[in-house]
């Protein structure tokens, strides 16, 4: 059964500047689904889920591809799909997701893989997103009984529980981990600076502070309506979503100065049938405070965003994933 939202939790959070954007067409790929993007200065790190690379390298200078890396396959030095990754100034984090591993490695000025420094073989099963918090410790969101995300340690190993679900409409607060973890899939970006965390799902965005030693809420921020109910058994569960639903939120990407959200104000059903796509980007700073929304002409399937917080760059179909990029601030 559906519960619909009430009270105050009725209306899409108010931005208070709207601005339209083209996406500038800069590069076809050959990605066949491409997942993630990060940006390292002039080089543009991509994953892709289907390929014999998983990560390819565009340079934004040359406006061509450097090399890739990630070769696909079963063997010591290959990855399986899908991968994750995670760029900190040299070193490159690929994890797994569906395999439960990850490898961290040095990567030299070339932007190539160097020194591997270190590997976790197996990952807790029920664990399903993954960021690091520090050079040893890793928060995880999965299907947990005792808290909403987890805390891990060097070696893999679930050190603690924390933090709760969203609870925005009536008798959501009553449903069970499993099917709330199903509706509200977590993203992870960071302010590494700034100690701070962006957890972002498809309509609530969370904003945590974290030391050495603990994680805790600082914001929560209620992006647009959504309503869902479930079915569980011992085995399995299902959030069964309200057509009502926007899409919402569909990719995250942060700096040390805002939050960018791939956000696409549409219903599964008017997302299908629009002929002329589009999309928007919400931009939050580290407050919680709603600084302003774009309006792209277009569709974006992943994006990130340079130090500058001046360009974004994407993967928008043209009909073929092309690189593009868009202006923030003219």
């Amino acid at each position: 059964m559906l519960i619909s939202c009430q009270g105050q939790y009725t209306s899409k959070v108010v931005f208070p500047e709207a601005i339209s954007r083209d996406i500038s067409l800069l590069k076809e790929t050959y990605l066949s689904i491409p997942l993630d993007m990060e940006c390292n200065d002039s080089i543009l790190f991509i994953s892709d889920f289907r390929g014999d690379s998983l990560l390819w390298l565009y340079n934004i200078k040359n406006n061509d591809f450097l090399h890739r890396l990630a070769p696909f396959g079963e063997g010591p030095n290959n990855f399986l799909s899908p991968i994750e990754i995670k760029l900190s100034d040299s070193v490159l984090i690929i994890h797994n997701r569906w395999h439960y591993s990850l490898k961290k490695y040095y990567i030299d000025s070339e932007m190539q893989i160097q020194t591997k420094i270190a590997e976790i073989n197996r990952l807790p099963t029920d664990m399903d997103r993954l960021h690091p918090l520090n050079d040893s410790t890793y928060i995880a969101s999965g299907r947990f009984n005792e808290g909403r995300y987890a805390i891990l340690d060097s070696k893999g190993k679930i050190v603690k529980y924390l933090g709760e679900y969203p609870a925005y409409f009536s008798g959501e607060a009553d449903i069970p981990n499993f099917p709330k973890f199903m509706f509200h899939q977590t993203m992870f970006d960071s302010n590494s600076k700034g100690n701070k965390l962006a957890c972002a799902t498809t309509h609530v965005l969370d904003i945590m502070e974290y030391t050495k030693d603990s994680v805790n809420l600082s914001h929560r921020l209620f992006l647009s309506p959504y309503e869902y109910g479930f079915r569980q058994n011992e085995y399995s569960a299902q959030a069964i979503e309200s057509t009502k639903n926007e899409i919402g939120v569909k990719r995250m990407y942060t700096t040390d100065n805002f939050i960018y959200l791939l956000y696409k104000p549409f219903t599964e059903k008017q997302f299908y049938e629009l002929k002329s796509k589009s999309c928007e980007i919400w931009i939050f700073d580290w407050e919680g405070n709603a600084i302003k929304k774009l309006i792209i002409n277009g569709d974006i399937i992943t994006f990130c965003v340079d130090r500058d917080n001046n360009t974004i760059y994407c993967i928008t179909d043209a009909p073929d994933p092309t690189i593009g990029k868009i202006i923030i601030n003219n």
